[in-house]
């Protein structure tokens, strides 16, 4: 029941995406693979077999080949698979084999260009966990790993892609039932996507759509944070769920090296102002969201943060406590990101607040301007312009 309750709740959000997420417009039935990677202790296993359960799909389980020939072979085997879940896949040659084996894999781009070929529709998953389960052969290695799998989903263009910290789904350090909760996620979200429903359901009031967290905010790079706020808008902002749990101001989340930063206004009161994550958990951030797997855009592949790091009171900036915040708050974060960044504000406030502060960003259009003109289509069109 729960579940049916939870896929209800999803497809409710169908009348801002549904025109986008069509990906078959000529009536047939293409073929399906859902691939299920990262490290060794993740539970890659057992995810796989409950997806390919639920989507009543072939499971099968890879192994690692012994030397470059047969890799290659075998990966362009695989990807002629049909409608099947693959434990592991031709993703992981080329990443292991750089790092433990004697050769290395060197036709990713050659592969990519294959896979868009053969018509099929994938969907990448990885799973992420900070420590593996138990010990594993790589288990000193565990980090490098991971990272190496975070920069290999950042390359792919040939389906969509969706990285899930397992960490995320841990239920008061109650084993069984954070496994239960992790499965049933991860299996409405494919269901979902074969059904090209939208993916990412709001209001979750929990991070398990996003590889982040209040403890986990970076993937290259450590934001060095300071909590003392002394601006304008502290008050507000320190009543807002996020601040009354953590005592901490909203900073941003995603990959510190990458090219480009998404700007956004401040947090709202549902979304980063409860979770401290910006653009989730509520309405704006769904659809930007959408629109990012949409257009295969990975968190990990942008650094996405506020101008103004405090919720404002009544969900409204005032412009004069606004330049105080991001005088203290935003320049701090900036100083932090390495030079010839690329960046974006998402809506008209805070592609004035960095002009203010000399800073030439590209406009993006805000979501919640977006849904409220029924412009859904610029974000599902044209997102990846602002990458």
């Amino acid at each position: 029941m729960e579940n049916e309750t939870f896929i209800a709740e999803v497809q409710d959000l169908s009348r801002m995406n549904q025109p986008f997420l069509q990906k078959s417009v000529d009536g047939k039935k293409h073929v399906i693979i859902v691939v299920v990677e990262g490290a060794d202790g993740v539970g890659k296993t057992t995810v796989a077999k409950r997806i390919a359960e639920v989507l009543k799909l072939k499971y099968i389980h890879t192994t690692a080949p012994k030397d470059y020939q047969t890799a290659k072979d075998e990966c362009f085997d695989l990807i002629h698979t049909q409608d099947a879940v693959l434990d592991r896949s031709w993703v992981g040659e080329f990443v292991y084999p750089q790092l433990f084996r004697n050769y290395t894999a060197d036709y990713f781009n050659e592969l990519e260009a294959a896979i868009k070929t053969t018509g099929i529709r994938i969907l990448y998953i990885m799973l992420f966990r900070a420590q593996p389960f138990n010990s594993q052969e790589y288990s000193m290695q565990h980090e490098q790993i991971q990272m190496s799998f975070i920069n290999m989903f950042n390359k792919i263009k040939s389906g969509e892609k969706y990285i899930f910290n397992v960490d995320n789904f841990n239920i008061h350090g109650d084993v069984e039932s954070s496994m239960k909760h992790e499965l049933d996620t991860i299996a409405v979200f494919a269901s979902n996507w074969r059904m090209n429903q939208p993916v990412i359901k709001p209001f979750t009031n929990d991070y398990r759509y996003t590889l982040f967290n209040p403890s986990f905010r970076t993937v290259n790079g450590i934001m060095k944070q300071h909590k003392t706020c002394t601006c304008g808008h502290s008050k507000a902002h320190k009543d807002t769920h996020y601040y009354k749990n953590t005592d901490e101001i909203t900073w941003g989340s995603g990959n510190m090296d990458a090219q480009a930063v998404w700007v956004g206004e401040a947090p709202g009161i549902h979304g980063c102002g409860t979770t401290g994550i910006p653009f989730y958990n509520d309405l704006s951030g769904t659809l930007l969201r959408n629109a990012m797997f949409y257009n295969r855009i990975l968190e990990t592949e942008i650094y996405m943060t506020n101008a103004c790091k405090c919720n404002p009171e009544a969900n409204k900036i005032n412009m004069s406590y606004a330049m105080d915040d991001f005088n203290q708050h935003f320049n701090f974060e900036l100083n932090q990101l390495k030079n010839d960044k690329k960046y974006v504000a998402i809506g008209r406030t805070a592609e004035q607040l960095m002009a203010n502060n000399d800073m030439h960003p590209i406009y993006m259009p805000h979501p919640a301007w977006v849904l409220r003109n029924g412009q859904d289509f610029r974000y599902y069109k044209n997102l990846n312009i602002y990458m």
